[in-house]
């Protein structure tokens, strides 16, 4: 059996084929380990994964339970350390052979063999883009790598480059089957996800949502910070790779970083223009508001975003309570400059009174 043939046993690398997995062969690391040999430790931040090819291995978790893994059985199809940080350390009960591939690196490939071929015309178009910006085309990141594309979002520009380093170390990688569903509507928010290879589908029990995520989307945040149920369902459409933040994590590092806070005073001192937006629902705002603010609901605020002046600081009133945060998120997320303004309703009533 040839070398691509035996890689090609192995998924997610069974996905690729010709000359994407005679690049398998040349990056893939040859291992031999003896008997009782530790491959790899719960807790840790891998860059590899790990195939078994020759001999047996004990998986053990933190209550000491153990799966065992033969070369050549079901299991040994697949990665042994299929999370990141690894919920399980790898022990070998014989003598072993593996091999290791980096993850992301595998991802990029995937990514890269499912995507249609470019036309000329979008070449061209890609070489004239990259040349007004100043970059040469073979330094460019890959468009599909996904650490890439949240470094390209105005969102993660906001956050600082001693938090992303941690940010992008507490992302665990999780290899999902076509069919598996990521999201459940009306769930509790518990990750924040990025798809590094594969597709996905959101939909809702209504159907008013049919969308499809590609390489590169990343989805599930407004769950998390406004702590309410999940809104739709995400499953993948392929087999693929997701990139997972924790709930925690993802408030620590990210939104702590992007949601600003700020009162009626600093508002009004500060010299760029400013307007007041009210994400609460019509009815909401008729019965009362704070005077000079202009009411978009938050279910039209993506739709609205064409309307908006990019010279502009928006602060969303604290009276649409977590609605006001996802409303400043969705903002910064496009681009916009935008925080909360706390203690709205005092301020109104201030007026009232004055």
């Amino acid at each position: 059996m040839s070398q691509s043939a035996v890689f090609s046993q192995f998924s997610p690398i069974s996905a690729l084929t010709g000359q994407f997995l005679s690049e398998v062969a040349k990056q893939a690391r040859l291992v031999s380990a003896p008997k009782g040999t530790m491959i790899f430790k719960r807790g840790k931040i891998l860059a590899d994964h790990f195939f078994l090819l020759e001999g047996d291995v004990d998986l053990i978790n933190n209550e000491f339970g153990v799966e065992k893994v033969k070369s050549g059985g079901d299991r040994s199809r697949r990665a042994l350390n299929t999370h990141s940080p690894t919920v399980v350390s790898a022990v070998a009960k014989t003598h072993v052979r593996y091999f290791t591939l980096n993850i992301d690196w595998l991802a990029r490939q995937i990514a890269k063999a499912k995507a249609p071929p470019p036309t000329a015309d979008s070449e061209v178009a890609s070489q004239s883009e990259n040349a007004e910006v100043g970059i040469e085309v073979g330094e460019l990141a890959d468009a599909k790598d996904w650490m890439a594309c949240l470094l390209k979002s105005p969102l993660f520009a906001r956050i600082p480059w001693s938090q992303l380093q941690e940010l992008f170390a507490r992302f665990e990688t999780i290899e999902v089957p076509a069919g598996e569903r990521l999201i459940r509507e009306g769930a509790r928010g518990d990750y924040f996800y990025v798809l590094a290879a594969g597709s996905a589908l959101v939909t809702n029990r209504s159907g008013s949502v049919d969308l499809e995520l590609k390489e590169g989307h990343y989805f599930g945040e407004e769950a998390l910070i406004s702590d309410a149920p999940r809104n739709a369902s995400v499953i993948m459409r392929t087999d693929g790779v997701v990139k997972r933040l924790s709930g925690e994590h993802f408030c620590d590092l990210v939104r702590q970083s992007v949601i600003q806070y700020t009162d009626w005073d600093t508002l009004e001192a500060q010299k760029k223009p400013f307007k007041i937006l009210d994400v609460r629902l019509p009815m909401e705002f008729r019965a009362n508001h704070l005077e000079g603010s202009v009411n978009v609901p938050l279910s039209r605020l993506r739709d609205s975003l064409d309307d908006l002046g990019a010279g502009t600081l928006y602060a969303i009133s604290d009276e649409a309570g977590p609605r006001a945060d996802i409303g400043a998120y969705l903002l910064c997320q496009a681009g916009f400059d935008a925080v909360v303004l706390k203690n709205a309703a005092a301020q109104q009533l201030l007026s009232e009174v004055s």
